[in-house]
């Protein structure tokens, strides 16, 4: 699948999003992605800060990894 692109409009709180709603023909494959804060309304970007999160059925299993800073 070649690479896309999308812009997605953060609020001052937690923000989910689900790449496959974006994208459904991501599947269940594996895929990445790059997340940047980008300039608004003139002022600076803002720090942010990227989690992955996958849950089983039920809420019994899941995990949670933050991600890694890209210089």
């Amino acid at each position: 699948m070649p690479a896309a692109e999308r812009v997605i409009p953060l609020g001052a709180g937690r923000t989910s999003v689900r790449p496959t709603a974006l994208w459904p023909a991501l599947g269940p494959d594996r895929y990445s992605a790059t997340v940047e804060s980008l300039p608004a309304a003139g002022a600076p970007p803002v720090p942010v800060i990227v989690e992955r999160s996958s849950y089983a059925s039920g809420l019994t299993l899941g995990t949670v990894l933050l991600g890694t800073p890209v210089p």
